[in-house]
């Protein structure tokens, strides 16, 4: 079953990527594509008509629309076409093509005078959004067929995607220190991941519900207060009526049923393992990535990733050496660029805590370098094959100028790339290798940082003159190898660590001082040297 999901970068959108269930094509769709989304501006009568007329859908997910209630009552008409027109538009071809719509609404549409309300409550909006949205709800009640109204109230969640979207109540509440909140208006809470699975489950009725109307939240009253004062300590309680100008909330739009706090509490307490899992990256944070770029479920990926670091590097030894019994340089260089095991093994082996073992602190390794680049007064880094980035995005966010570098074209490097998206919004500044031949820029990085890198490479001697070149005079450069421990002396468990590199074990040292680099006492940093060693032929400069 094909299920066109418009609207699809909020946090509802997000929380159903992680959750698709078995035998659903999922389109993602919002207005400007990114690398998890198709685009379409939904206002544009012909690209609407030609991409439904393409993908025929059995079922539309309909989250497009501007939520932001102070935005739509200040401009109301500005809004019309995608909160009004646009569920007309796709009610009549789902109609018309025997498809479903599953139009998702809001308790807005209720005046907040008449609580609890059930789903056949009489609506009466206060405010124009709620007004927008009660006008589609009536004109698929009076003239549609294939339809299903589901109206979420409040909802709470941490996205996925933290870049994308509107921030969530529950991230503002969690993220702030000091915080006024509306204590004189109640509602029900739903949270982000229920509603979603919710959402497939109509999606997915194989008798289909016609012209009903689904709510979905805990029906139990709160208030942003209540919620924010749950959450954490210094919330100050205010009016409504403290924040002149904005659009007109209803009093009390409490769901019918019954509800109690404890489930509320239980949400909100999910919300912040959510955020401690993106900000920590955990098991279940590096799950979400690994379900997101691959576009699997989350729970199925945490499965998989937290069964141990063993059978995951297990996987990739056994992938490894399906690709060519000689390991020529060549099909070395097309195993990295193809395979996805490695991007598996590398999320367990820099999990902090959780994926026995190794279990170390791989987060405060990279915290450590930071510090020790800091203290030398380093600017500019060459993260030397940072495989999924974590180096990387380590030292940028802690103010470096930090460049990733890995090999061009690889699924690992594909997998990095999207990881910085997710978390800073863009790309990383990337210098690419095309082959196994390094071409650095001459004298242009404070620093270099290779950790477990060079035991993979061809030409151990080749990469590290290369490093030499490319460091500023007297830069730093940190070198944590894993020479030795490859397919002959280690059983075979590391057959990437090449074993034409395992000489380097003892002659590591001794390659570094012939090409003038000076130890930094007993550790695996290295000061470059400040002329050029004797005997030492300069590589030509070479482009980034």
């Amino acid at each position: 079953m094909k299920v066109v999901i418009f609207g699809a970068s909020g946090i509802l959108g997000q929380h159903l990527r992680l959750c698709v269930p078995e035998g659903i094509t999922a389109v993602w769709m919002r207005r400007k594509a990114d690398p998890l989304h198709r685009g379409l501006d939904l206002t544009d009568d012909i690209a609407r008509s030609q991409f439904l007329t393409q993908e025929k859908p059995d079922v539309i997910v309909n989250l497009a629309g501007e939520s932001n209630t102070d935005k739509v009552e200040r401009e109301p008409e500005k809004y019309r076409p995608i909160n009004v027109m646009l569920p007309r538009e796709l009610a009549k071809w789902c109609d018309a093509n025997a498809a479903h719509l599953i139009q998702v609404s809001t308790q807005a549409v209720f005046s907040g005078c008449g609580a609890p309300y059930s789903s056949n409550s009489i609506q009466d909006p206060i405010n124009c959004y709620g007004l927008q949205k009660a006008v589609v709800e009536g004109e698929l009640a009076a003239s549609r067929q294939n339809w299903t109204i589901v109206r979420p109230t409040f909802v709470l969640g941490v996205r996925p995607l933290p870049f994308i979207g509107r921030e969530n109540p529950v991230e503002g509440m969690l993220a702030n220190n000091v915080q006024r909140q509306v204590g004189d208006r109640w509602f029900s809470v739903s949270f982000a991941r229920d509603v979603a699975a919710e959402l497939w489950m109509v999606a997915c009725c194989m008798v289909r519900p016609v012209r009903e109307t689904v709510h979905i939240g805990i029906p139990f009253q709160t208030s942003r207060y209540e919620l924010a004062s749950y959450l954490k300590r210094g919330v100050e309680r205010v009016s409504h009526d403290d924040f002149p100008g904005i659009a007109p909330r209803p009093l009390d739009t409490t769901y019918a049923g019954e509800g109690t706090w404890r489930q509320i509490q239980d949400g909100l307490s999910r919300c912040k393992h959510d955020l401690d899992d993106r900000l920590a990256l955990t098991v279940r944070g590096r799950a979400r990535e690994l379900a997101l770029f691959f576009g699997l479920r989350a729970d199925e990926c945490f499965e998989r990733l937290n069964s141990g670091f063993h059978p995951l590097h297990a996987a990739v030894t056994e992938d490894f050496r399906g690709c060519e019994a000689d390991y020529s340089d060549g099909m070395l260089l097309a195993w990295y660029r193809q395979t996805e095991s490695y991007i598996w093994e590398l999320s367990a082996y820099h999990c902090d805590a959780g994926v026995p073992p190794p279990g170390w602190n791989y987060t405060g390794m990279c915290q450590g370098v930071a510090e020790r680049l800091k203290a030398a007064g380093a600017r500019t880094v060459l993260c030397l094959g940072d495989g999924i980035g974590d180096l990387t995005l380590s030292l940028i966010r802690a103010g470096f100028d930090a460049t990733y570098h890995d090999l061009a074209g690889s699924r690992t490097a594909e997998f990095a790339q999207f990881r910085a998206w997710m978390y800073l919004g863009k790309r990383m500044p990337a210098l690419m290798s095309q082959g196994w031949e390094p071409r650095f820029p001459a004298r242009h990085y404070d620093a270099v940082v290779s950790l477990d890198f060079l035991e993979h490479v061809t030409d151990v001697p080749m990469w590290t003159r290369a490093i030499k070149h490319t460091l500023q005079t007297g830069g730093l450069f940190l070198a944590q190898n894993a020479f030795g421990i490859g397919s002959e002396s280690d059983g075979g468990s590391m057959p990437m660590h090449l074993t034409r590199n395992d000489r380097f074990e003892t002659d590591w040292t001794p390659l570094l001082a012939e090409l003038g680099f000076a130890q930094e006492g007993l550790s695996n940093w290295w000061r470059a040297p400040s002329v050029p060693a004797a005997g030492v032929v300069a590589l030509p400069r070479a482009a980034a």
